[in-house]
């Protein structure tokens, strides 16, 4: 408010206040932002999360995925950057790192800074973060929370092409990418799998 007050209000450019913040956050701030920062949790979950197709994958492995959630959730020791709002049933940034890092899920295509978008836009929003409990929610994920970053993470890691499954000797996606991971050796940039590139922007 201070900078839309001195860059128009004192010079009279805009004379009103309120309308000298609505021209700066839509003139000076809107077109010159990251798209990340734009982006609209809710679309998003309407459009990827809300469907038939994703509801049936994720109650055909809501076992395994609970099981997941519940082991890295009341892991020991991770909980140290929320401190006194460490809770044993939520899961906190450190342990959602320790969980990507534990599945070998980052590379150079799935950086840690997605990772951290992931669990930032998959946080449900507190109306008073000062309430009993409220602050812990919004720092951590629940299990519906996880199943999101999951569903954003899916969304920003492509798959490869099945003649790079054949060239690396693998016989599944799955078993490539966990190969990859492994030994860091498959990177973005090649010819095969530059026709894999801007799959991350279906995110934000």
């Amino acid at each position: 408010m201070r900078i839309a007050i001195c860059r128009y209000v004192i010079p009279r450019i805009i004379p009103d206040v309120s309308e000298a913040l609505h021209h700066f956050f839509n003139m000076d701030l809107d077109p010159h932002v990251e798209k990340e920062v734009q982006q609209d949790s809710d679309v998003f979950r309407e459009k990827y999360c809300y469907t038939e197709e994703v509801t049936a994958v994720i109650e055909a492995n809501e076992k395994s995925l609970r099981v997941l959630y519940n082991m890295y959730a009341s892991a020991d020791g991770l909980n140290s950057g929320a401190g006194a709002l460490a809770k044993k049933t939520l899961l906190s940034f450190d342990e959602w790192l320790r969980f990507v890092k534990d599945c070998r899920l980052i590379d150079a295509e799935f950086t840690i800074r997605l990772a951290t978008m992931c669990f930032a836009w998959s946080r449900m929003r507190v109306v008073d973060e000062s309430l009993p409990g409220a602050r812990a929610r919004m720092l951590h994920l629940t299990f519906e929370d996880f199943l999101e970053a999951l569903i954003r993470m899916s969304c920003m890691k492509s798959l490869p092409f099945d003649a790079e499954i054949e060239e690396a000797g693998c016989t599944t996606r799955a078993t490539l990418s966990w190969s990859c991971s492994a030994t860091r050796s498959c990177t973005p940039g090649s010819s095969s799998s530059a026709g894999r590139v801007g799959m991350k922007s279906r995110c934000s």
